[in-house]
């Protein structure tokens, strides 16, 4: 999309031509999450590097119901279903991993 309408400006100001509707319409519904998405890009871009190590980002305990109200408040919908999709997935392994212990 970017590539026929050259910026995100340039796409809120001919918002009417995009096609389908359906998309039109995600980018009117979300349009202040995707300019701010769009800054924090930006000041990103501008001021460079984010120094970390993936390994230091890994979590390996925590509290989900914590995690989840803390997604809900912000309002982060993917990360929440991806959440509960890896606890569901987790307890599942546990689940097996017991019964396999049963034998």
């Amino acid at each position: 999309m970017l590539a026929e309408f050259d910026s995100l400006e340039s796409i809120y100001e001919q918002i009417e031509e995009v096609s389908p509707a359906r998309i039109q319409n995600l980018l009117k519904e979300h349009e202040e999450s995707a300019r701010l998405s769009k800054k924090i890009a930006t000041i990103l871009e501008k001021d460079g590097d984010l120094a970390f190590s993936l390994p230091e980002c890994q979590v390996a305990d925590f509290d989900l119901d914590k995690a989840l109200s803390a997604f809900e408040s912000l309002n982060f919908n993917g990360p929440i279903r991806r959440l509960k999709a890896l606890h569901k997935a987790f307890e599942a392994k546990i689940a097996e991993q017991q019964q396999a212990s049963l034998f």
